[in-house]
């Protein structure tokens, strides 16, 4: 875990710089402005959870791949804001199990920081915010607890190098996927492996 943590810090600090990640956290956030990233964050999961998640079944408890599913919420957000997810992706081909061990790592990873946007939402946006916070509230006051699990999961997946390898690949990939859907002119994505 140390070795994805450290293989994938840069891509992890672009996305944290991204103009549209930054402006949640700023006073004058609107609620257009977190409707959008939702509907950004929504493509994004929309297109690969559903991918990510059919490569791990067979390899984790269907149960775990339930709770660390993103994009429920954030359609029930979407909903909440009046924002229409009807809208059909293509979904990519399904990598192997130690690719989207990597892409997993970054998707559950999404909720570490979302405590804390939410709670400078609120102070922004108060009441505006309505019931649309489950996406960075997914796991609420277990979210280290799941992190923790979430990790020794991806652990499991791991037993060798070349795995290890393969999900640092994964990683990467789903932090270019992410900023592509985040800052659409400066990233590209790698899927299958």
């Amino acid at each position: 875990m140390t070795v994805l943590k450290e293989a994938t810090s840069a891509a992890h600090a672009r996305i944290e710089a991204v103009s549209v990640m930054r402006d949640l956290t700023a006073p004058e956030v609107t609620r257009m402005q977190y409707t959008a990233v939702l509907g950004r964050l929504h493509a994004h999961f929309a297109r690969y959870e559903p991918v990510i998640h059919a490569a791990l079944a067979p390899h984790l408890p269907l149960q775990s791949l339930a709770e660390r599913a993103a994009l429920p919420a954030l359609e029930a957000d979407l909903a909440d804001l009046g924002f229409d997810t009807s809208k059909q992706t293509t979904a990519p081909p399904a990598p192997c199990p130690a690719h989207a061990a990597g892409w997993l790592y970054v998707h559950e990873g999404t909720g570490l920081g979302g405590l804390v946007i939410l709670r400078g939402l609120r102070n922004s946006l108060g009441d505006e915010l309505g019931t649309a916070t489950r996406y960075f509230q997914r796991h609420g006051k277990a979210t280290a607890m799941r992190w923790r699990e979430t990790r020794a999961l991806i652990a499991g997946l791991l037993p060798d190098e070349d795995r290890l390898a393969l999900a640092v690949s994964g990683a990467e990939a789903a932090f270019a996927a992410m900023h592509l859907r985040l800052a659409p002119d400066t990233a590209q994505t790698r899927m299958p492996r």
